[in-house]
This record gives C-alpha cells, structure tokens and sequence, in this order.
C-alpha cells in the first residue's frame, strides 16, 4: 500500500464514527488489523462533488457552495433512489430525471426520458437478465392521483428496464399486467431469486386495501402466471435480522464495532453479476423503539473480490481489492472517512464502478429532501 502524503493509524483506540454516538458509553479499543486514512488528509484530485439540477446534474468544489434547491417531499426531489455496482458499468437512479450510467473509462452521464420520469417516483433500482430495472409510482401521500392510461397507451408502467445498448427504457409490467385499476399504487416491489414481488394498494372513500402479489421471471416475465401471496409472507421480505445472522464477510468487516452499539444495515449481494435481489436487513444493538436509542445507518455491498459498508457520516470500511489491483492489508478490513458533509446532510448510498466509489448524499428535512447529489472517489488513488 503507497502511504506517501497519508496518515496511517494503526491500532486505533477508538472508532472515529461512534464519537458522536457514544458519548454516554465508554469507549473500547479497535484492533490492530484496521487502517484509517482520514479523507481530509489525501491528495485533492481523488474526489469530485455533483448536485442535482433541474435538467440533469454539474459539478461543484463542495456540496454547501451548490445552489439552493427547494425542499420538498422524497418522492419528489431529484436524489438518488437506487444504485447498481459493476466492474465496468455502474448505475446510479435518481429520481424524477433517470439513470446515471457510470462507467469505468468515461465520465458519469445521464440517461433521461421525461415521459418516464417526469411526473412520477421511481426507485428500487435492481436487474432482471443483467440490466437494470426499477419501479415507477406515484406516492398519493404527497400527490394527487394522475391518470397515465393515456400517455402509456392504457398499459401504466410498473417495472422499467434499461438497455445500455440501445439507451432506451422498456416497460417490463404494467399495472394492466398485474390486473390492477389504473388507480393503484405499487407501494413496493422485491426480488427473491426468480420470483418477483408488488405491494398494490387501492384507495376510496371508505378504506384502503392492500394486495401482494408474485411474478415469476426467467427469460421473460410470465404475467399470466401472477398469482397472491399473504401479506405475511410479502412483509417478512423486509423483516429485519438480527447482524450475528448476517454472511461472514459483513461480521468479519465490522467485529471492530462494539456489541453495544446500534445500527441497521441494509446489504446487497453484487457477486453474481446477472441478478441482484432485494438487499436484506440487518440491526445490531438495543431495540430502536426506545427514545433514548440512537441508531446508526449503514448500506453495505459484496462484490467478487470486496466488501464494503457506508455509514451516513461518510465512515467506510472496505476488505478485498479493487478490480485488478491487489488485495489490501493482506485481506484485514481498511477503514476510511468521506469528507463530511454540512449538516443537515448526509451519505445514503453508494455504488462502485472499477475504481471509482460515488457516494450518494443529499439534505434531509424530516420527509422533505433539498439539495442533492453524489461525490465521485478515486479509491485506487486512496487505498492504493
């Protein structure tokens, strides 16, 4: 590992992230094996910010000196909604303007499609045949009920694919599809190996019903075959496991946070590059319902060769190696922060693309999302 202009800190006394976090708790000693390069400390040209504009995203030296954007509710602010890591190409979904495609030889670019995007909320980024898929909604918390059947030919998308061969979008299923009123709300969708998942929920003035139903998927998606399941089983997609049943390499990468820390953890699994599922929870420490918890979020990824997690702070802990570099730290966890963000802000996600990391951040408000956008990072100049 090149150490030159880096501060290394090998036998950390304690974790960087939890300072906030543990005030009232003593804190314990981090083990040999973690490395810490502070971000602030590496050379300038490994980072670059992007915010979110009204037509697409540019460049600026730093989040807080990006124009004002105004608040208003998540599902319909341009932020990033879903990502998809790649050796070669990576995606980033924001919301109300399209995918990001990134690449490992070229800059990020975005792929719009205003019929698509432009009035509803999109999210849950995932594959299907080893292109990117995605849901398409309109959240009627925050906004009135619109009739699509005209502009989509009576056939309202539910699931969107993208062809990055031809720069096109394809609706896959359709609210028709799945034989539901065009007044229905897809509140989610899941993938669990081959079988797809919607939420449908169907509102009128006396009550406010939900549906769950399945799709199997395989070469082609079999809409003849929808059938329901129980809203038991729909729900236990997004129970929350306990972390000591979380795969080895996520307990392996954070043994060094203490037991009596709490955080979620929201994995997904990119080892196999033809399909990605929906990611799984996980949550260590007390119960969240208690006031006087604070409990840490964290968005984890497994690749072929890498683990990493992001917690909202910009704390990063990475084992592995990067494409076609050599494994870090003879395979022991490498711990590094992103630059910190104003506050109000935070990290929310990520992807990686080859070398690069791009972080997702954006200004939170309660329910309400301002300005938004991604940092782009060198990790190879980084770690390397």
């Amino acid at each position: 590992m090149h150490i030159s202009k880096r501060v290394l800190l090998l036998g950390l006394t304690a974790l960087a992230l939890f300072n906030t976090a543990c005030k009232k708790q003593s804190q314990q000693p981090v083990p040999d094996q973690v490395v810490f390069i502070p971000m602030q400390e590496v050379e300038p040209e490994t980072h670059r910010w992007f915010y979110f504009t009204k037509s697409g995203f540019e460049e600026t030296t730093i989040p807080a000196r990006s124009p004002d954007y105004p608040l208003r509710p998540w599902t319909q602010a341009p932020r990033i909604s879903g990502t998809l890591s790649g050796s070669d190409t990576a995606y980033l979904l924001v919301n109300r303007r399209g995918l990001v495609q990134l690449s490992a030889a070229a800059e990020p670019r975005l792929v719009p499609d205003s019929r698509l995007f432009s009035g509803t909320t999109a999210d849950t980024l995932l594959t299907a045949e080893g292109n990117p898929v995605f849901k398409l909604y309109i959240n009627t918390l925050f906004e009135e009920k619109v009739d699509q059947s005209a502009a989509f030919n009576g056939k309202v998308p539910v699931m969107v694919q993208y062809n990055p061969a031809t720069n096109l979008y394809y609706p896959l299923i359709s609210k028709a599809d799945l034989k539901l009123p065009e007044e229905t709300q897809i509140t989610a969708m899941a993938s669990v190996n081959d079988t797809w998942y919607f939420s449908a929920k169907q509102t009128d003035d006396r009550q406010t019903s939900f549906t769950y139903l399945s799709v199997p998927s395989g070469a082609f998606f079999d809409t003849r075959n929808v059938t329901p399941v129980s809203d038991e089983f729909f729900r236990s997609l997004w129970d929350q496991k306990p972390f000591r049943e979380a795969p080895d390499r996520y307990k392996q990468l954070l043994s060094v946070i203490p037991d009596t820390i709490s955080f979620t953890l929201s994995a997904s699994d990119y080892s196999q590059s033809s399909r990605v599922n929906t990611p799984t929870l996980y949550f260590q420490g007390q119960d969240m319902a208690e006031d006087d918890v604070e409990v840490l979020q964290a968005t984890g990824q497994t690749g072929s060769s890498w683990t990493m997690v992001l917690f909202s702070d910009g704390t990063c802990y990475f084992t592995g190696s990067l494409p076609k570099l050599h494994i870090l730290n003879n395979g022991k966890p490498v711990y590094f922060r992103l630059p910190a963000l104003p506050e109000g802000m935070e990290y929310t996600d990520f992807a990686l693309c080859g070398s690069k990391l791009y972080a997702a951040w954006e200004e939170l408000d309660f329910y309400n999302t301002g300005k938004a956008g991604f940092l782009e990072v060198d990790l190879a100049k980084v770690l390397y």
